[in-house]
């Protein structure tokens, strides 16, 4: 066996990992204790990363080799054809008739590459990145304030906050091994308080000192609020900002308006949490704030950055151990990615593409006659312009637009619209690759070369530890070859700017063009980032990358002072009214990870929240007359999507809740049919955090619901040959199950029954139609039911079943097979209508915890009875069913269990 140390390519905490291998298949993987950002540790994500990975997935989701016009061809053809192309429609239509959408996942030297492709050889700015979607806002609000796109805390300075405040963020799903950092940080010091601003109730907020459960676009109009208590409390460090910044006097004005009453109208919290939480920001020695997409992913994203850094610019709580405003990054690369300028608006190394000296220094670095200063497209500008006819031709790399833009319908018109469209892409089967004309197949995690940075400026290596399947090559590999193409088209009889030999070869430039710049790496080596991760800045003649910022209190702005944003509060941008009263949110699950195109592939990953829906408080649920389970309608003014409605208390009444990875590849329409593509002016990110729905009870009698066990191999072809029956059904969904099996979920729903021969279809998929199926047909009220037996006598189980019509035998029929009960007693009653069971079957049981498949219901039996403390009923619980003790992802759920007072 061999062990390669490499980076989890999940969010951006940037988890060290270690990759057990046999020859060209991953095996195993484990965190790395050597790594400073997990010390070992790895989210049910992480550790089940190997999985993902199996000659089964590999073999049925990955692409393998360049398919053109939906024909399998060879690297040669795709990228001569690609190359002509490009040059093609650049000369009928000049360089801005092209553009390039990119990744946050993908490495360093990728987005190198593709920089300096779109901006140096073809001459334009129209390359953007998936980043856009989730960190531009923070970026914005860094150089608003504090002069430069550079987080200026570590993870180390979770350990000596007096005060974590953490806004818009669900830390403990979304970056849970950073929380377990938490976790351990109020253990070991009792008096570390959290503060949490979300609007849900969220495992996160559950566990905080003071939950404030705010008004979905809110957020300016609190910081304001606080920083008037804070003026008014006397808890401004009024030498700090007299020494240090510049514009006080102009915020201080605006936020007098912003009296606790006045902020209390406008985020619907109360006047004392108010005050609570400016006297404990005020009084405690080191403030932390920690936050992510419920600022950034707004019409105000930019504002809301600021409004949170000017607590910290007025309090002195910057650029010392354990204070500063941090954001946390939501993808392994988004930093890289805007190290090296790979969006619309930037340059490599922190430049700007509006400074004329930042383009000549750049172009000098590149040896290119100069580079375009006309601002390019940003991400959802980009796709609107392709819809318009204005952008001819896309590259899309490593990333799933027709999921994860907000405003499907617009980004399906410019996929249509587009003349070429190209996808660079490990995955075979992603909604974005049916409208692809070109689809390269890229290597992936676990077969790449290169860098990343995670959210505390840690530059890590990403190593190869097996070969890329089939044909897949890396992705610079692949932006160079058909750069070197399109070279000779576009600049005849000049040398190549892409003789790179190997990621090292592109990461030396990168590294001298950071020279004199906030992110100055020239002191940086190839063979030390192999020795170790290290942070940035880590100029020449340093002995270590700087870990803390702006501890001499000299900012990155032309006078070394920071500044205050003076910023107005404005509400969302999409209102709630009379005809769309409730306001969307979204978000992620705690064990899936964006679009699902990897986490997707697995059972096992989706046991704790095994299917789509939407989350509404049970006040709602009871006024729309929907039951647990129910179809509920969601309208935006985009587009329709239908899903199961779930109650749940911690989402406030006229408010929903809809988890960001459900996109058409699991059910149908995706939750982006709904969402708003509203732009922050300064930073261009969508308002993804909300969108105005109308919500109303489906009118769909008429269901149907599939499941059977299957081989691995089976079950991702069986979802593969289910996704194009989608279109039959007015809803439709499907989803993989199980841990050490693997199982499919299909689930369907229409006004009328559906037609036989389509029914026929799912059936015969789930292969419910040879011997030792039982049936029953009523084809005139469109009623089925059929189920498949495996073994004999009592080990004989169910492997298969589909209801149509009247599917209220799901509650007991689904349990017996996801559970392999025996159903020898049961034999033809099998067949029998109707919820109730004819003899005992087991109970469904929600996970808990994910590593050691335990039950909600088995948790609370277990803690019931036990005595004493939480943290004591909690402890021998675990001693008892070990949940918790291995990723602990499911930590904050099994507190709140043992704290419940049901369970004292």
């Amino acid at each position: 066996m061999k062990e390669t140390r490499s980076t989890c390519p999940y969010c951006g905490v940037g988890c060290g990992v270690v990759i057990e291998s046999e020859g060209a298949q991953i095996t195993g993987v484990r965190g790395d204790p050597r790594h400073p950002a997990n010390f070992g540790r790895l989210c049910a994500k992480g550790q089940s990363l190997h999985l993902t990975a199996s000659a089964a997935v590999t073999r049925h989701q990955r692409l393998h080799q360049p398919r053109l016009h939906g024909r399998d061809t060879d690297w040669d053809t795709a990228l001569d054809h690609a190359a002509g192309r490009f040059a093609e429609l650049i000369g009928a239509h000049g360089p801005d008739a092209v553009g390039f959408y990119i990744s946050g996942q993908l490495l360093t030297e990728d987005y190198y590459v593709f920089n300096k492709l779109a901006k140096g050889l073809i001459g334009t700015n129209n390359i953007d990145s998936n980043s856009r979607l989730c960190m531009s806002s923070a970026v914005a609000g860094y150089k608003l304030t504090l002069g430069a796109d550079a987080p200026p805390a570590c993870y180390e300075d979770i350990d000596h906050a007096d005060l974590l405040f953490i806004a818009g963020s669900n830390t403990a799903w979304a970056h849970p091994v950073l929380y377990r950092r938490i976790e351990d940080a109020r253990r070991t010091r009792p008096g570390l308080r959290v503060v949490v601003v979300d609007p849900r109730r969220t495992e996160t907020a559950a566990q905080a000192d003071l939950h404030l459960a705010l008004r979905p676009g809110s957020d300016v109009a609190l910081c304001h609020g606080l920083l008037h208590l804070l003026l008014w409390e006397g808890l401004t460090d009024g030498a700090f900002i007299a020494a240090h910044t510049e514009g006080f006097a102009a915020l201080r004005d605006r936020v007098r308006e912003f009296t606790p009453r006045e902020t209390a109208r406008i985020t619907g919290l109360r006047e004392a949490d108010l005050v609570q939480a400016a006297r404990w920001f005020g009084q405690a020695g080191a403030v932390l704030s920690l936050y992510c997409q419920g600022l950034n992913q707004s019409s105000s994203g930019t504002a809301k950055n600021a409004a949170l850094i000017n607590l910290h610019l007025a309090t002195g709580q910057i650029g010392r151990r354990g204070a500063g405003p941090f954001s946390l990054t939501g993808q392994p690369n988004a930093m890289g990615g805007r190290e090296v300028g790979g969006m619309a608006n930037l340059l490599s190394a922190h430049r700007d593409l509006a400074d004329p000296a930042h383009r000549a220094e750049v172009a000098k670095l590149w040896g290119v006659d100069d580079v375009p200063a006309r601002p390019g497209k940003t991400a959802v500008e980009m796709f609107q312009a392709a819809a318009d006819g204005e952008i001819r031709a896309l590259w899309i790399a490593c990333t799933n637009p027709a999921q994860s833009l907000p405003d499907q319908a617009t980004v399906r018109r410019a996929l249509q619209r587009a003349e070429f469209v190209v996808l660079q892409e490990a995955y075979a089967g992603t909604a974005t690759a049916r409208h692809a004309h070109l689809l390269l197949p890229a290597s992936s995690w676990g077969e790449k070369e290169g860098t990343v940075t995670n959210s505390e400026r840690r530059i890590s290596r990403v190593r190869a530890a097996v070969p890329a399947p089939g044909q897949a090559r890396a992705d610079w590999q692949i932006a160079c070859d058909f750069a070197r193409r399109l070279e000779p088209r576009l600049r005849p009889g000049r040398p190549s700017l892409f003789d790179y030999a190997d990621p090292q070869a592109i990461w030396n430039e990168h590294r001298e063009s950071t020279r004199g710049r906030d992110l100055d790496i020239t002191g940086l080596s190839w063979p030390q980032l192999d020795a170790e991760p290290a942070c940035w800045p880590f100029p020449q003649g340093a002995a270590a990358g700087r870990e803390r910022l702006y501890t001499d209190h000299r900012f990155a702005t032309a006078d070394g002072r920071a500044r205050f944003a003076d910023l107005p509060w404005q509400p969302p941008a999409e209102p709630r009214d009379a005809r769309h009263p409730f306001a969307l949110n979204t978000g992620r699950l705690r064990d899936q990870w964006h679009g699902m195109s990897r986490t997707g592939t697995l059972g096992r990953l989706f046991g704790h929240a095994p299917e789509p829906g939407v989350e509404l408080h049970p006040q709602e649920m009871a006024r729309l007359r929907l039951a647990e389970g129910d179809l509920a309608v969601l309208h935006s003014r985009r587009g329709t999507l239908v899903l199961p409605a779930r109650a749940s208390e911690g989402v406030a009444p006229a408010q929903a809740f809809v988890a960001m990875h459900w996109g058409d590849e699991f059910v149908s329409g995706g939750v982006n049919a709904l969402t708003s593509p509203a732009l922050c002016p300064l930073s261009r990110q969508p308002e993804l955090k909300h969108a105005a729905v109308r919500i109303e009870r489906a009118e769909l009698p008429w269901r149907l619901v599939a499941l059977a066990w299957c081989g691995e191999a089976q079950a991702l072809q069986l979802r593969q040959a289910l996704r194009p029956l989608f279109e039959g059904f007015s809803f439709a969904a499907c989803v993989p199950f199980g841990r050490e099996r693997s199982g499919v979920l299909f689930r369907a729903a229409a006004a009328t029954p559906a037609d036989d021969a389509l029914v026929a279809q799912v059936a015969a998929l789930f292969d419910l139609e040879g011997a030792r199926v039982l049936h029953y047909r009523d084809p005139r009220r469109g009623q089925r039911r059929s189920l498949r037996l495996a073994g004999d006598g009592a080990d004989q189980r169910l492997e298969a079943f589909l209801l149509a019509g009247d599917t209220r035998a799901e509650a007991w029929i689904a349990p017996l097979l996801q559970q392999q009960a025996p159903t020898q007693a049961l034999g033809r009653a099998l067949l029998a209508p109707g919820a109730t069971a004819p003899g005992p079957v087991p109970a469904r049981d929600p996970q808990v915890c994910g590593c050691f498949d335990v039950g909600q219901s088995r948790i609370v039996q277990v803690l019931a009875g036990l005595a004493g403390p939480a943290e004591q009923r909690l402890a021998a619980m675990q001693g008892v069913l070990r949940c918790g003790t291995q990723c602990g992802s499911c930590l904050p759920e099994l507190r709140r269990l043992a704290a419940s007072p049901v369970q004292a």
